[in-house]
């Protein structure tokens, strides 16, 4: 059986201690993780996707430049918020364990009071000593706390600041970015102008080719008109000759038929008159014998008609 009476303090204070020892590692680990090195580190993070995107103008580069930025800016604020609130844990720790010490040192005063002995002055003394270094001890952390709620403040400023640099230097990259995809835009404008302009001046090229291949046509089509025109108007020329000269030997041998006709009728004409004129002398002979016969035929019938 322990009849130690600082025993029971003793072995809170260790216990106290090493639990204390332990709290101290998230303050470390606090630092640690809000150093301003890590919090570069983490600004360089939010920030590599800007510097890997300038390189490219697509729409899906800089979708996927901003929800980096939003990933890096949330785990920003967590981390910030954790080392915060870690940070109040520490200090509300140490402030507990202070109370919980001073306690413990009451009570131990109360149990060398009522035990009056040496023994327990020596133990009081030893445990004063230690109370007195971990009272020291608990000091040193509370202001190894504040040191470190300090340098938490410090690197939030610093975070805050570097955040305020990236965010200008987001809002320059998307204001150089707006600028770059309107030039861009200007040129393409300018460049649809351009082409636009030379399929004019080629449409107009074109269109005065065309022109002056009709011209052409047109000039070819009329000098072949003038030309089947001649040879037309040659050709009608010709065979109104060869008709003229045709209907002319026609004619001379109708006038040639005619007047062999005109000849052959005064032929016969005169043929027929002359054959008329003898029978007229013939029909004379005649009449003029009947008239002797008849005249000798009275004669006879009047000697007869005498002699009767």
């Amino acid at each position: 059986m322990n009849t130690n009476p600082s025993a029971p303090y003793q072995t809170s204070l260790e216990s106290d201690h090493h639990s204390y020892a332990s709290s101290l590692s998230k303050p470390s680990e606090l630092a640690q993780v809000l150093s301003p090195n890590s919090l570069l580190e983490l600004e360089s993070r939010t920030q590599s996707p800007t510097s890997s995107t300038t390189s490219g103008s697509s729409h899906q580069n800089w979708e996927e430049t901003r929800r980096t930025r939003a990933q890096a800016e949330e785990e920003a604020d967590r981390k910030l918020i954790e080392a915060v609130c870690a940070a109040s844990l520490a200090e509300y720790k140490e402030r507990e364990r202070i109370l919980k010490d001073y306690d413990q040192s009451t009570d131990l005063q109360d149990l060398v009071f009522n035990a009056g002995s040496a023994e327990i002055k020596q133990k009081r003394n030893e445990a004063t000593g230690k109370k007195r270094d971990a009272m020291q001890r608990i000091l040193d952390s509370k202001s190894h706390a504040q040191e470190m709620c300090l340098k938490v403040k410090e690197a939030t400023v610093t975070f805050e600041e570097k955040n305020a640099e990236r965010v200008a230097k987001i809002s320059e990259w998307e204001d150089n970015r707006m600028r770059v995809e309107q030039e861009n835009a200007l040129s393409l404008l300018e460049k649809k102008k351009e082409e636009a302009v030379l399929r004019r001046k080629e449409a107009e090229n074109r269109a005065e080719e065309a022109r002056l291949r009709a011209e052409e046509m047109r000039e070819k089509a009329i000098h072949a008109t003038r030309t089947v025109r001649d040879m037309a108007r040659r050709q009608i020329d010709h065979s109104l000759n060869v008709e003229e000269e045709s209907r002319l030997r026609e004619l001379q041998v109708q006038k040639t038929r005619i007047d062999q006709t005109k000849e052959e009728a005064k032929k016969r004409r005169e043929l027929a008159l002359l054959k008329a004129q003898e029978a007229k002398a013939r029909a004379d002979a005649l009449i003029q014998q009947a008239n002797e016969a008849n005249a000798a035929l009275k004669m006879k019938a009047r000697a007869k008609d005498m002699s009767g």
